[in-house]
């Protein structure tokens, strides 16, 4: 054939072929909703769930191709998992003449995203079960804004919601092998939402930056707003060994104790700012399993505070006349710190100053416990007024929910107790022996050998608190 005609029939095929190019352009273009059910069927299977594209659709240019999608829905087992007002699909431009259509990135405007995590382990979005090891492979790049989030889960007691929610996922991984979906899971992102509430807590302006490397996934830091403080920690949880761990570090600077004591469900009889801290780590399946490994520390401390409703230093100096005042009762709402949340339950230990007046200074305050296997014992757990020390020393069982061992004493200069009550049964019904016989009913003998020891130097005293909290300077 001669070099003409074959330069004549290439220009034909390539006549052709451009103008095959152009039709499935324009009808992309100009049609795309044509498509709408080709494209919900490849999205259901490709998910595993029933997606339905209830809006029209739209062929953009970004400046690659993108695909706009109206009123998504993606349901499974008869529940929405995801709800968008608007999904945009980035598409490889190559795919879009191939059967097999490549999308590199989703985003998501004003929709829900709910999240729950199933009995057995697995989420409500995974795929059912296949035999055989699963195969390696990468996700599209995924953003969110404007989103609703929630998280159930039947090891929390709350289910979990975040508001007004944007973010990112990049680089989104699932290794070979293991069935385990967190423990083949490698992705960086960051996320923040306005509000996020579980029960009766609320956080505001949360933030983070999460990164996840083979089943380790951390969120460092984790910033926050909560009673109008400023919380800040961050959060360690790894999938990558049989049993799931977690380690949590977290500090809130300068919380308004009638806030706090409002969450625990208390009345508001302290007023003044405390500083809250806790390392904690656990390993487990389920709550109680979470709940027997815990380890760490926890730590409530504050300074120039209020107590409303009693004058406790009237109180303690008129101890040894009326015999028929609980120290528990005076001292259990703040000496518990961040074990308030387990000591509190069904126990009212403002009850004593109900019908009485008057205010308390509390010029220090130190909660510091210490936590193993599932027990807080007390590191340092103390206060002082202006003219007396409290101090607590025991531990609480937080599986059980039982005090083990617990003493509340009220202490002189030295550190020795003056006078101290046990308590013991269970956090709900909670019993307090009387105060020590030999304190109440030979007080003034008790006091009158105690002088005369300190005026020849004896010092006969088992120390019973020698922690941070001074004592009060002599009057």
């Amino acid at each position: 054939m001669p070099r003409a005609s074959r330069l004549a029939v290439r220009f034909a095929l390539g006549f052709v072929a451009l103008l095959g190019i152009a039709w499935l352009l324009a009808v992309l273009l100009l049609d795309p909703t044509a498509h709408k059910e080709r494209i919900e069927q490849a999205a259901s299977r490709r998910l595993g769930m029933e997606v339905h594209i209830d809006g029209p659709l739209a062929l953009r240019w970004r400046p690659g191709a993108v695909l706009v999608l109206r009123d998504v829905r993606a349901r499974k087992h008869g529940a929405d998992i995801v709800v968008a007002r608007e999904a945009v699909l980035g598409l490889e431009l190559v795919s879009l003449f191939r059967r097999d259509v490549r999308v590199h990135s989703v985003a998501l405007h004003d929709g829900v995203l709910a999240v729950e995590r199933l009995r057995d382990g697995r989420f409500n979005f995974q795929k059912d079960p296949e035999p055989g090891p699963r195969p390696e492979r990468s996700g599209p790049d995924i953003s969110f804004s404007e989103a609703t989030i929630t998280y159930a889960d039947p090891r929390l007691p709350h289910r979990i919601e975040g508001r007004r929610c944007r973010g990112d996922i990049r680089r989104l991984h699932l290794d070979a092998g293991d069935r385990r979906l967190l423990a083949r899971l490698s992705f960086q992102g960051q996320a923040d939402c306005a509000e996020v509430h579980a029960g009766a807590i609320s956080l505001s302006a949360v933030s983070t930056v999460v990164v996840a490397r083979q089943g380790v996934i951390e969120l460092t830091p984790l910033n926050a707003r909560w009673f109008d403080a400023h919380a800040n920690g961050r959060v360690r949880a790894d999938f990558s060994g049989p049993v799931p761990a977690y380690r949590l570090q977290q500090s809130l600077q300068q919380v308004p104790t009638q806030q706090l004591l409002k969450a625990l469900s208390l009345r508001e009889l302290a007023s003044g700012r405390v500083n809250l801290g806790a390392t904690l780590e656990m390993r487990g399946r389920s709550a109680q399993e979470l709940q027997q490994s815990a380890s760490g520390t926890v730590s409530l401390r504050g300074q120039g505070l209020a107590y409303h409703g009693i004058d406790l230093d009237e109180q303690f100096d008129r101890f040894e006349s009326t015999q028929n005042f609980n120290l528990f009762d005076m001292g259990a709402v703040l000496l518990a710190g961040p074990a308030g949340l387990l000591v509190t339950k069904g126990v009212d230990f403002a009850s004593a100053a109900q019908g009485a007046q008057g205010k308390t200074e509390i010029r220090s305050l130190v909660s510091d416990w210490v936590i193993g296997r599932g027990v807080a014992r007390t590191q340092d757990v103390a206060l002082a007024t202006p003219g007396h020390r409290v101090a607590l020393k025991g531990s609480i069982d937080l599986v059980n929910e039982r005090f083990q061992d617990m003493t509340v004493a009220l202490v002189d200069p030295k550190g020795c107790a003056k006078v101290r009550q046990q308590v013991r049964g269970t956090l709900q019904k909670p019993v307090v022996d009387k105060p020590s016989p030999i304190e109440t009913i030979a007080g003034p003998a008790v006091r009158l050998l105690k002088k005369g020891a300190e005026l020849i130097g004896a010092d006969s005293c088992e120390v019973f608190y020698a922690g941070a909290v001074p004592a009060p300077s002599p009057k």
